[in-house]
């Protein structure tokens, strides 16, 4: 399931393209341009119809969320971890999805968010060494 969100994602910045480009006739019509122009018309149609799904937007925003604080986590990472090497292994690790997770799992709109990142990400260290 992640994957096809992915999948949405990464399409989501070029769909602006393809609305241009179905919505502009061709200016030698042609087997080949109205062939072109009936797929991204065809095309334009189905992101039109998953982006009218209201469930299927709050799992993609969830997901966009969702990668936002996997950067933030990321960033928050470099005040602990300073040696390069160390803090790519820890990158690589998953490390920063599982922060991610437990910050959105425990967010509190009452506290800031750099402290939440930090109590989360200091606990999870802890419990990584032990």
């Amino acid at each position: 399931m992640k994957h096809d969100f992915e999948m949405i994602l990464k399409a989501i910045p070029q769909y602006d393209n393809v609305k241009q480009d179905a919505d502009v006739p061709p200016i030698h019509p042609t087997t080949r341009g109205c062939y072109c122009i009936g797929w991204l018309s065809g095309a334009k149609a189905a992101v039109d119809a998953i982006l009218e799904n209201n469930e299927i937007r709050r799992m993609v925003y969830k997901e966009v969320e969702f990668q936002y604080r996997v950067e933030d986590a990321k960033s928050h990472l470099r005040d602990y971890i300073w040696d390069e090497k160390e803090y790519n292994a820890v990158i690589n690790s998953g490390f920063p999805e599982v922060v991610a997770e437990r910050f959105l799992d425990s967010h509190d709109c009452n506290a800031a968010e750099n402290d939440q990142f930090e109590i989360i990400i200091a606990d999870l260290l802890r419990k990584r060494e032990v």
